[in-house]
């Protein structure tokens, strides 16, 4: 966290940091024409993984004087996410696989490649600094975005009626993705 002030109560704040891993959920079903159901996304816990670059810029306001011990701060920004190695958990595989067996032995389903659409987050926080001495301070804060974005994804399988047949896409399909983080953060902190 990198945090200028602009005056004595007003910063701007630029938050980067590794990459967590964020787990997707699904809910509803995986048709295939003429067979229906091959899979009930609502019974996985999730359906895929994907790191989640979110560098964030906010604006804040803190409460009091520079000279007080304990300031209390209200903030609000922009969060941009971008999504990078997306993969499919194999229990979904398994169960594209396993729900009709002549399906999963003519065409052996799995889910393809998945592209989870880059988006911008509007953020709201709120904390408290807490001065240690001049230089050092302790920082306490609790965040929430509001992130909508798309991802896509294709379920591929044997395109002929035989095991030798070519793999290709069997069918693609689009979700709308909700993700709605509350982040805590606990720091220590040093004034130039």
């Amino acid at each position: 966290m990198l945090d200028y002030f602009v005056n004595d109560n007003v910063s701007l704040e630029l938050v980067l940091g590794a990459p967590p891993e964020m787990e997707l959920s699904g809910k509803g079903d995986i048709s295939l024409p003429i067979v229906g159901t091959v899979a009930k996304l609502d019974q996985f816990e999730k359906i895929a993984t994907t790191d989640a670059y979110t560098p964030t810029v906010t604006a804040r306001y803190h409460f009091g004087s520079v000279e007080n011990r304990v300031r209390p701060y209200l903030g609000g920004g922009v969060m941009y996410a971008h999504f990078s190695n997306v993969e499919a958990d194999p229990a979904v595989n398994a169960e594209l696989q396993s729900r009709n067996p002549l399906v999963g032995n003519l065409l052996k389903p799995e889910l393809g490649k998945i592209k989870v659409d880059d988006a911008f987050a509007p953020v709201v926080l709120a904390g408290v600094d807490v001065n240690i001495n001049k230089d050092w301070f302790a920082t306490a804060s609790v965040s929430y975005a509001h992130l909508s974005t798309t991802a896509k994804l294709n379920v591929i399988g044997n395109t002929g009626l035989t095991p030798a047949a070519p793999r290709g896409t069997v069918l693609e399909g689009r979700s709308k993705i909700e993700i709605n983080p509350v982040v805590t953060y606990l720091g220590i902190g040093y004034r130039f």
